[in-house]
């Protein structure tokens, strides 16, 4: 079984060996949560929040190159299936157990979050506010999510910039273009809220800052302009299916 630590380390080395051979690789999913967030690393303890797989992105571009790369580390590709080539997507094992998933160009899952032009403004990680997102695109949102994003929101003020602050103007610029997005992200965001309570191992400052910083993300999101393609199809709502659904991989 293979320690936190090593899972960690492993993602690392996968993002400086893509470098060294002039790959862009980020990492995104609950390694570049724990990355971005040592000041409550200890919160990952007492919360049980424990690491399974590496989850990382890059550019359609570098898809022979990081197959290269991995084959040459020891990996082994697994035979793409269906939702893998919709997705541009790869999934690979090595012998001690390590299973990473690299999505290409955008995360495809229950809305669409477009990495193109992200990339470089963040390492070894994708940048906050696409980390975010990728929590909020969830419709089934589950305990793991909460866990990551409460001790994200905790660990980051919301600004319009990507200093390792929560981009809140790409976040509501995001979800001004998709009503659907806008829906899932926005009802995520209640539920975290209101999740807060659980979790007596956050103080009630703690829990006050999370919910500050959610209202102000919230807010920045409401107000800022929707396109006509929201608006429009805003107007059917939930009666008409606003996610995809997502095909599980069994990894």
């Amino acid at each position: 079984m293979l320690q936190e630590r090593d899972l960690i380390e492993e993602a690392v080395r996968l993002v400086e060996e893509a470098g060294k051979n002039g790959i862009t690789l980020r990492l995104m999913g609950a390694i570049a949560f724990r990355l971005h967030c040592p000041n409550n690393a200890e919160l990952y303890r007492k919360l049980d929040r424990k690491l399974s797989d590496m989850d990382f992105v890059s550019y359609t571009w570098y898809q022979h190159d990081i197959r290269n790369l991995l084959k040459v580390l020891g990996y082994k590709e697994r035979i793409p299936t269906m939702a893998m080539h919709l997705g541009s997507r790869q999934i690979w094992l090595n012998k001690k157990g390590i299973v990473i998933d690299i999505f290409f160009d955008k995360l495809c899952m229950c809305h669409n979050i477009d990495y193109r032009g992200r990339l470089e403004i963040d390492k070894p990680t994708v940048p906050l506010a696409e980390l975010l997102l990728q929590k909020l695109q969830v419709v089934n949102f589950t305990e793991k999510d909460l866990k990551d994003v409460i001790i994200l929101i905790l660990e980051h003020e919301m600004a319009d910039g990507d200093n390792e602050t929560i981009n809140v103007k790409r976040i509501a610029e995001m979800l001004s273009n998709d009503w659907g997005f806008y829906y899932t992200a926005t009802t995520n965001l209640r539920k975290i809220k209101k999740g807060l309570d659980r979790y007596n191992v956050l103080s009630e400052k703690a829990k006050e800052t999370i919910k500050e910083r959610i209202d102000f993300l919230t807010k920045a999101i409401e107000e800022y302009p929707k396109t006509m393609k929201w608006k429009l199809r805003s107007i059917l709502g939930t009666k008409m299916k606003w996610y995809r659904t997502v095909e599980t991989i069994s990894k």
